[in-house]
């Protein structure tokens, strides 16, 4: 929730003895370097006092802090531009950066951006889910998710009751193709996976057979769509 040029500490480690970073900072504090993270650069530091002179303010604002070396990984995935950077920094003397090093740190880096884009992508798909909901309610329209990941199918309370399950309660999409009728569960399984693979809209009607074995026909629309690597989620 910080402003686009405020840079916050989300986890943070120091050695014993060594005083908190002063944060919130800001990105004209160390302009060089930021701008070498959102280009999608590994910028490794192994003196701050050798820095290039277009890092002038950089290296003012390290000096000001006690840094001696500097470590900064961006986190990317799939060569969107960077949500965070893992930072490593040398307060009590100057080290080099073995390239080895590096490479084994930016896959832990790797490993972190991939987390962060699972969560902001779960966290859009709840946002969405209750923007649909309202809209859904409002048409008297049905509403249903599938996190592919996790094979849960979420579904509006209207939707869960045309299926007939038990509200709110995620299911799996194998427990939502058993409610289709069997002469039409070929169809909508290939129609719905086609659609993924095509990234295409999905559109069917098919025959549910509920529990309690009424029969009744469902329209059903679908959308879908992908991370940052193009894989449908």
């Amino acid at each position: 929730d910080a402003a686009p040029d405020v840079l916050r500490f989300t986890h943070a480690y120091r050695a014993q003895g060594i005083p908190p970073t002063a944060e919130p900072s800001h990105q004209q504090q160390f302009p060089w370097v930021i701008g070498q993270l959102r280009t999608g650069r590994t910028v490794a530091i192994p003196s701050v006092e050798r820095l290039p002179a277009e890092a002038a303010v950089d290296q003012a604002n390290g000096r000001l802090g006690g840094i001696k070396s500097a470590l900064a990984i961006p986190l990317s995935v799939g060569g969107e531009p960077p949500i965070g950077a893992l930072g490593l920094n040398s307060m009590r003397a100057e080290r080099n950066w073995p390239d080895a090093l590096v490479k084994r740190l930016e896959v832990v880096a790797q490993i972190f951006a991939n987390a962060l884009a699972r969560k902001r992508t779960e966290q859009v798909l709840r946002e969405n889910e209750q923007r649909m909901t309202l809209a859904a309610d409002a048409a008297h329209f049905g509403v249903w998710v599938w996190n592919i990941a996790h094979n849960q199918v979420w579904g509006s309370e209207r939707w869960q009751g045309l299926f007939g399950f038990v509200t709110g309660k995620d299911v799996s999409f194998e427990a939502v193709m058993e409610r289709i009728h069997p002469d039409d569960r070929a169809t909508v399984e290939r129609e719905v996976r086609d659609a993924l693979a095509n990234r295409s809209d999905y559109a069917g009607e098919f025959r549910a057979v509920l529990p309690d074995g009424t029969l009744r026909w469902i329209a059903s629309r679908g959308r879908g769509y992908a991370d940052a690597n193009g894989t449908p989620i």
